[in-house]
């Protein structure tokens, strides 16, 4: 998993695992510093995560933040539309190609203000079926680096 799909697969393994992961590996796994977790502890995420997706938790959990993940996109969409009509502006008053960090005033703020209220949360896709292999490659893995 990229940047992208690992926090959130993260965050769900902390949240089925944390009686048994180390605040040194919950930490760890927010970073690319190469934690190391062991086999033992790779093979129990991976049937934490089995034993989670027969109760039906792992696709409650999915859906839900689906819908979050949703809900930001859809506000993303607005944003962009907005920054777009900075962008053609500042291009029709100056004529030329210039890129946000070079905006003049006051469109460089208006951009700045723009770009502040995209939800990251968009970039952060997760799925039941992602967290599924993530559980078959903790099983085979013999212990895995975070990096």
């Amino acid at each position: 998993n990229n940047v992208w799909w690992w926090r959130p697969l993260w965050t769900f393994v902390i949240a089925v695992c944390d009686d048994f992961l180390t605040e040194k590996d919950i930490n760890g796994g927010h970073e690319n510093g190469g934690h190391r977790i062991s086999k033992t502890k790779a093979k129990r995420i991976a049937a934490r995560i089995r034993k989670t997706d027969k109760t039906k938790v792992l696709d409650g959990y999915a859906q839900q933040i689906k819908e979050i993940v949703d809900k930001a996109n859809k506000h993303n969409k607005e944003v962009r539309i907005e920054m777009d009509a900075i962008a053609d502006a500042c291009k029709k008053e100056h004529g030329k190609k210039i890129i946000p960090m070079d905006y003049p005033e006051p469109y460089k703020t208006q951009w700045d203000e723009a770009y502040a209220k995209e939800d990251w949360t968009g970039h952060y896709p997760f799925n039941a079926d992602n967290v599924r292999e993530f559980a078959k490659f903790c099983d085979n893995s013999g212990g895995f680096e975070i990096c």
